[in-house]
């Protein structure tokens, strides 16, 4: 309903109430289940929130959609990245989750953040302590396995270096975002614990 202006001493008709007042507050529920049942019909717009995981959720005229999400993953054992090829990176740890309708979840399997509700979202990913051999270090981020952005440094022999990117993915349920890294020069470097970590931020639900 569009916004009223109420008149000194109006009465407040139940009509009323239900269409201006009711549904243009931010309600409090227990439970997805008790909103459900108590608000069955909600218009368009609406926004409620769910107290047992404190979670914010818009109704966009069929289903109600969570309106954030974070999760933030990292390297708890060594992985190893070879030289002149292109490596998944893969985390094995969670240091951090605000995820509590469950937007996305890092897959150990799948080597990446697999999205299980569709949105906008933001990647971001650091790695130090990454190669001292002079040449060529990129990160690659992938979406369902084709390459998405890329950023890239040359770096001297003795420096040991740190790399990062950001970017921002249109996503639907189940899609696959990976993170590549490479080296074109040195021995074979160790990713150590606790120096590279992503995190993968909800920006807004579509």
């Amino acid at each position: 309903m569009p916004f009223k202006t109420w008149a000194v001493g109006e009465e407040v008709l139940a009509a009323d109430f239900n269409a201006y007042m009711q549904t243009q507050v931010v309600p409090q529920f227990a439970s997805v289940a008790q909103r459900d049942t108590q608000w069955a019909a909600p218009p368009r717009g609406a926004m409620c929130v769910t107290t047992d995981t404190n979670c914010r959720w818009l109704f966009d005229g069929t289903v109600w959609r969570a309106l954030y999400g974070a999760k933030r993953a990292y390297r708890n054992a060594a992985q190893n990245i070879a030289t002149g090829v292109w490596t998944v990176l893969n985390c094995d740890a969670t240091r951090w989750a605000n995820d509590p309708a469950g937007i996305c979840n890092w897959e150990t399997a799948g080597a990446g953040w697999r999205i299980a509700r569709a949105g906008i979202y933001r990647v971001d990913f650091t790695i130090g302590n990454y190669g001292a051999a002079a040449g060529r270090r990129a990160v690659l981020f992938l979406l369902n396995g084709a390459n998405y952005s890329y950023n890239g440094m040359t770096v001297g022999a003795t420096i040991m270096i740190g790399l990062s990117h950001t970017d921002t993915f249109n996503c639907v349920a189940n899609d696959l975002i990976q993170i590549q890294i490479y080296q074109d020069s040195g021995t074979t470097s160790s990713v150590v614990i606790g120096i590279m970590d992503t995190t993968l931020t909800l920006i807004t639900p579509t």
